[in-house]
């Protein structure tokens, strides 16, 4: 397996392993504390927002994503854990493709059930609530605007900021350092890819979608623990993000005959289940493809 736990050393008490680990919570906590903050304090001015060019937001946001997780990934692998980044991007087969290709689109299905039980979860009317919604209210104002396209030019701009920088930026942060970080200091593969889940979920602070962003990082973390190869996790990341931004042109273009406020609706439960299924025989197979993982 080429991952991060075969070239530190096997040794719990590892200090670099200890130190990246601390490093990373603490950007994370503050990264959070932060977001918390900014969102709690302000009041996002719809107005201000909608008066903006989508394509320069888009561009903003993918920048950012760079300077907020690719470059801490870059630093802490190269000046603390001195090791080749070049690992993270193995060559993938065409049967590996292949099969992230129907797990993705298989889970876009399953997922959207789960995101519609989700939206519908009751937090009470604490400050919690409170916040969790406004987060919410925020998100879809901003997610509205930059992904009304209306141009190729736009929905290519979308195509990279959307699906390609996340999937390289939060697989390379999380997967890539967290999750083999994690699981060397508590040694235990599985409960270091749930943790990542969770935290990969909790930090875009978006509670409404909480349960199917932390399923969708744990499968993230599975591929890549069974493969070894984080460029597999970011290919699957890449996809579902990708379907989702083109079912949406499509929807807009009137390609297909979906309604764009249908879009987080699910789909019917028979169409569901029978995702479900196929989706677990693609990942059991997708396991078989690596007899040694272990």
């Amino acid at each position: 397996m080429h991952h991060i736990l075969q070239y530190l050393p096997q040794d719990k008490r590892n200090p670099r392993a200890w130190i990246g680990l601390a490093i990373l919570l603490s950007y994370f906590l503050v990264y959070t504390i932060l977001n918390v903050l900014s969102s709690s304090l302000v009041d996002l001015d719809e107005q201000a927002i909608l008066n903006q060019d989508p394509e320069s937001l888009l561009i903003m946001q993918g920048v950012s994503q760079i300077l907020i997780f690719i470059v801490l990934a870059l630093l802490l692998t190269y000046l603390l854990l001195r090791y080749d980044v070049k690992l993270f991007f193995a060559r993938l087969s065409g049967t590996e493709v292949a099969l992230t290709f129907l797990v993705s689109a298989g889970a876009i299905v399953v997922i959207s059930a789960l995101g519609s039980w989700n939206m519908e979860l009751d937090f009470g009317d604490g400050s919690f609530a409170a916040f969790s919604r406004k987060m919410e209210d925020q998100l879809k104002i901003v997610t509205e605007h930059i992904t009304d396209f209306r141009s190729t030019k736009h929905f290519l701009i979308a195509l990279i900021a959307v699906a390609v920088i996340p999937a390289v930026s939060e697989e390379l942060l999380f997967r890539g350092l967290l999750q083999p970080l994690l699981s060397q200091v508590i040694r235990n593969h599985h409960v270091a890819i749930w943790l990542t889940g969770i935290l990969f979920s909790a930090i875009h602070l978006q509670f409404y979608g909480f349960f199917p962003r932390m399923l969708l990082g744990v499968a993230f973390g599975y591929l890549y623990y069974w493969s070894g190869k984080l460029s597999l996790a970011m290919l699957a990341h890449f996809f579902n993000n990708a379907f989702a931004l083109i079912l949406l042109a499509m929807a807009q273009a009137e390609v297909i005959p979906l309604e764009v406020d249908d879009m987080n609706q699910s789909a019917p439960w028979p169409i569901v289940l029978v995702c479900t299924i196929l989706v677990a025989f693609l990942l059991v197979r997708f396991k078989r493809l690596y007899p040694n993982e272990a």
